[in-house]
């Protein structure tokens, strides 16, 4: 295939994606159009509400998981990359293996 056939295939796709979005959007209207004028408030208030439920609910998760992260055994548990695979805080300190780097004769 050559570059122009993809290109051509995407730019298709993206047209058939915005006529899809605007028929979706004129489909809504029409079924909001048939709906009476309190219908419509009561939607609103509900579609409200349920913003609302999710978001309180995502405030609790991202609360849990920042939690988590800082209260939790997340890095105690991570194996360490460096070293096999063991875990990180059973491990003796890489550092600490470069302390005599100067009296060695190399700096790197």
């Amino acid at each position: 295939m050559a570059i122009s056939d993809i290109l051509n295939k995407f730019l298709q796709r993206k047209k058939q994606f915005k006529e899809m979005q605007a028929q979706q959007r004129m489909q809504e209207l029409i079924e909001e159009r048939k709906l009476s004028a309190n219908e419509r408030e009561l939607n609103r208030y509900m579609n409200e509400e349920r913003e609302e439920a999710i978001k309180r609910k995502l405030q609790q998760i991202h609360k849990f998981k920042n939690d988590e992260i800082w209260h939790g055994k997340t890095m105690l548990a991570t194996p360490n990359m460096f070293r096999g695979g063991g875990s990180i805080m059973n491990q003796p300190s890489m550092l600490r293996e470069r302390t005599n780097i100067l009296n060695q004769g190399r700096l790197f």
